[in-house]
């Protein structure tokens, strides 16, 4: 993720062990491969030193693949090794779709008080996307 700018100056929640960076698709899933020949479950641990400290109030997952994306489950349970309740988890899968998506936005809007700000964000969206279609 590369927005807004300067967001990847910001700490990480969590790190990828599957390195993408000019590898070929056959590489990463060579990775893939031999991480699960290892046992490995979790391909995006978290950063307990940062969520013990950071104590989120919202904590967004997402499950649109299952073997390289950080779930719910992992995510929950992180946080509820630190302490925090797991309904701070809140999974933005299957935004595999406009439709999908434009309900994410609102979801997120929802969770973050925001719901105001959401729903005119999706409505100037489906306006621009009915003058293009």
């Amino acid at each position: 993720c590369d927005y807004p700018p300067g967001i990847e100056e910001l700490p990480k929640a969590t790190a990828s062990l599957v390195k993408t960076d000019g590898r070929s698709s056959q590489e990463v899933e060579e990775q893939v491969q031999d991480l699960l020949a290892k046992g490995v479950k979790d391909f995006h641990p978290v950063n307990m030193q940062w969520l013990q400290s950071a104590r989120p109030g919202i904590v967004l997952t997402q499950d649109a693949c299952p073997t390289c994306d950080a779930s719910a489950t992992p995510v929950g349970g992180a946080l509820a090794e630190a302490g925090l309740h797991s309904d701070r988890a809140l999974c933005m899968g299957g935004t595999t779709t406009i439709d999908a998506i434009l309900t994410s936005i609102e979801t997120l809007g929802e969770a973050l008080g925001e719901r105001c700000a959401a729903a005119s964000t999706t409505l100037q969206l489906r306006r621009r996307l009915e003058r293009a279609a």
